[in-house]
């Protein structure tokens, strides 16, 4: 009788589930891109000496670059983007982060927000 019982936890200690490690993130249910983030924008209130872009394809990728005016050095990142329940999500792979924003759009301006919080304004380039 013990044996049968052996057999029977030891595929319930093996083959459970255990504890989630990602548990308080954002699930991805499905990869959805918004037209209207389609195209370059531009950073209204940028720190001094810097202009930041921002760039979104229809193919779900990123880029944003932000120009140091006094040495005219550029710099970047990039990845994949998607929307969810009303976030924007950024992969930033290179630095492992990912980015979750609340947006709106005013004719061709993008508001971010994030933690309930203003954050920044980008107004469409082209």
């Amino acid at each position: 009788m013990t044996k049968y019982l052996i057999l029977l936890i030891f595929p319930a200690l093996v083959f459970s589930p255990g504890c989630d490690d990602d548990m308080g993130e954002i699930k991805i249910t499905n990869s959805i891109i918004d037209e209207k983030f389609i195209g370059i924008w531009g950073k209204v209130e940028s720190i001094v000496d810097y202009d930041y872009y921002r760039s979104y394809s229809s193919t779900g990728k990123w880029n944003s670059w932000e120009i140091d005016t006094i040495y005219n050095i550029t710099y970047s990142l990039s990845g994949d983007y998607w929307v969810q329940d009303n976030y924007l999500l950024l992969n930033d792979p290179v630095n492992n982060l990912e980015y979750v924003f609340s947006y709106s759009f005013t004719n061709d301006t993008l508001t971010l927000g994030q933690d309930g919080e203003f954050l920044e304004i980008w107004v469409k380039q082209n």
